[in-house]
Protein backbone atom coordinates (compact mmCIF):
# COMPACT_ATOMS: atom_id res chain seq x y z
CA UNK A 1 0.00 0.00 0.00
CA UNK A 2 1.42 3.40 -1.07
CA UNK A 3 1.06 6.45 0.98
CA UNK A 4 -1.57 9.22 -0.05
CA UNK A 5 -3.33 12.09 1.00
CA UNK A 6 -6.09 11.10 3.29
CA UNK A 7 -8.71 12.92 1.08
CA UNK A 8 -7.79 10.81 -2.09
CA UNK A 9 -7.71 7.75 0.30
CA UNK A 10 -11.37 8.57 1.43
CA UNK A 11 -11.86 8.65 -2.61
CA UNK A 12 -10.53 5.56 -2.72
CA UNK A 13 -13.08 4.05 0.16
CA UNK A 14 -16.04 5.80 -1.09
CA UNK A 15 -15.38 4.48 -4.62
CA UNK A 16 -14.76 1.00 -2.96
CA UNK A 17 -17.76 1.17 -0.57
CA UNK A 18 -19.69 2.23 -3.88
CA UNK A 19 -18.74 -0.77 -5.63
CA UNK A 20 -19.59 -3.10 -2.85
CA UNK A 21 -22.58 -1.65 -2.34
CA UNK A 22 -24.03 -1.28 -5.28
CA UNK A 23 -23.15 -5.17 -6.28
CA UNK A 24 -23.88 -6.58 -3.72
CA UNK A 25 -25.99 -4.45 -1.42
CA UNK A 26 -25.99 -2.12 1.38
CA UNK A 27 -25.43 -4.92 3.89
CA UNK A 28 -22.59 -5.95 1.95
CA UNK A 29 -20.85 -2.96 2.75
CA UNK A 30 -18.92 -3.90 5.89
CA UNK A 31 -15.84 -2.23 6.91
CA UNK A 32 -14.00 -5.16 6.01
CA UNK A 33 -15.64 -5.87 2.75
CA UNK A 34 -14.91 -1.90 1.69
CA UNK A 35 -10.79 -2.40 2.60
CA UNK A 36 -10.59 -5.47 0.21
CA UNK A 37 -12.00 -3.83 -2.81
CA UNK A 38 -9.58 -1.13 -1.78
CA UNK A 39 -6.98 -3.35 -1.56
CA UNK A 40 -6.25 -2.15 1.72
CA UNK A 41 -6.14 -2.55 5.77
CA UNK A 42 -8.90 -2.50 7.84
CA UNK A 43 -6.98 0.24 9.77
CA UNK A 44 -6.71 2.65 6.52
CA UNK A 45 -10.48 2.95 6.64
CA UNK A 46 -11.12 3.51 10.60
CA UNK A 47 -8.12 5.96 9.73
CA UNK A 48 -10.11 7.99 7.32
CA UNK A 49 -13.97 7.22 8.37
CA UNK A 50 -14.89 7.54 11.67
CA UNK A 51 -17.28 4.59 11.64
CA UNK A 52 -19.66 2.96 8.96
CA UNK A 53 -22.17 5.45 8.99
CA UNK A 54 -20.01 8.08 8.42
CA UNK A 55 -18.76 5.78 5.04
CA UNK A 56 -22.09 5.36 4.11
CA UNK A 57 -22.87 9.01 4.35
CA UNK A 58 -19.85 9.94 2.21
CA UNK A 59 -20.89 7.24 -0.21
CA UNK A 60 -25.13 8.96 -0.17
CA UNK A 61 -23.07 12.42 -0.86
CA UNK A 62 -21.12 11.00 -3.90
CA UNK A 63 -24.42 9.64 -5.75
CA UNK A 64 -26.50 12.56 -5.23
CA UNK A 65 -23.58 14.50 -6.79
CA UNK A 66 -23.56 11.90 -9.50
CA UNK A 67 -26.73 12.72 -10.43
CA UNK A 68 -26.84 16.19 -9.61
CA UNK A 69 -23.86 16.13 -12.41
CA UNK A 70 -25.66 13.83 -14.71
CA UNK A 71 -29.09 15.97 -14.70
CA UNK A 72 -26.46 19.29 -15.51
CA UNK A 73 -24.18 17.56 -18.17
CA UNK A 74 -25.10 18.63 -21.90
CA UNK A 75 -27.76 21.11 -20.89
CA UNK A 76 -28.15 23.40 -23.89
CA UNK A 77 -26.99 27.40 -23.47
CA UNK A 78 -29.50 29.91 -23.96
CA UNK A 79 -32.70 27.04 -24.23
CA UNK A 80 -35.73 27.76 -22.80
CA UNK A 81 -36.77 26.23 -19.75
CA UNK A 82 -39.36 23.42 -21.37
CA UNK A 83 -36.08 22.18 -23.23
CA UNK A 84 -33.74 22.76 -20.74
CA UNK A 85 -35.72 21.02 -18.38
CA UNK A 86 -36.32 18.05 -20.40
CA UNK A 87 -32.34 18.32 -21.43
CA UNK A 88 -31.75 17.66 -17.55
CA UNK A 89 -34.82 14.93 -16.85
CA UNK A 90 -33.15 12.81 -20.16
CA UNK A 91 -29.68 13.41 -18.91
CA UNK A 92 -30.49 12.28 -15.42
CA UNK A 93 -32.48 9.19 -16.58
CA UNK A 94 -29.26 8.22 -19.08
CA UNK A 95 -27.20 7.77 -15.60
CA UNK A 96 -29.75 6.12 -13.80
CA UNK A 97 -30.12 3.56 -16.36
CA UNK A 98 -26.15 3.18 -16.99
CA UNK A 99 -25.46 2.60 -13.22
CA UNK A 100 -28.88 0.98 -11.76
CA UNK A 101 -26.70 -0.58 -8.69
CA UNK A 102 -26.07 2.99 -7.74
CA UNK A 103 -29.36 3.65 -8.05
CA UNK A 104 -30.70 1.00 -6.22
CA UNK A 105 -28.21 1.93 -3.54
CA UNK A 106 -29.44 5.47 -3.26
CA UNK A 107 -32.93 3.60 -2.62
CA UNK A 108 -31.58 1.58 0.03
CA UNK A 109 -29.90 4.33 1.93
CA UNK A 110 -32.82 6.46 1.74
CA UNK A 111 -35.16 3.43 3.68
CA UNK A 112 -32.23 2.94 5.62
CA UNK A 113 -31.31 6.20 6.64
CA UNK A 114 -35.12 6.41 7.66
CA UNK A 115 -34.60 3.38 9.86
CA UNK A 116 -31.35 4.70 11.85
CA UNK A 117 -30.74 7.76 13.67
CA UNK A 118 -27.05 7.82 13.13
CA UNK A 119 -27.56 8.36 9.44
CA UNK A 120 -30.87 10.24 10.05
CA UNK A 121 -29.74 13.19 7.73
CA UNK A 122 -29.01 10.80 4.58
CA UNK A 123 -32.29 11.34 3.23
CA UNK A 124 -32.72 14.89 3.87
CA UNK A 125 -29.79 15.36 1.88
CA UNK A 126 -30.24 13.29 -0.65
CA UNK A 127 -33.45 14.97 -1.62
CA UNK A 128 -32.68 18.36 -1.32
CA UNK A 129 -29.74 17.96 -3.37
CA UNK A 130 -26.81 18.69 -0.76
Amino acid sequence: MNRMPVAARREQLIEAALSVASRDGIDAATVRAVAAEAGVSLGVVHYCFQDKDELLRAVADAITVQNRQAAEMGLPVDADLRTTFRAAVESLWDNIRANRGAQLLSYELTTTSLRHAELNQVAIAQYRGQ
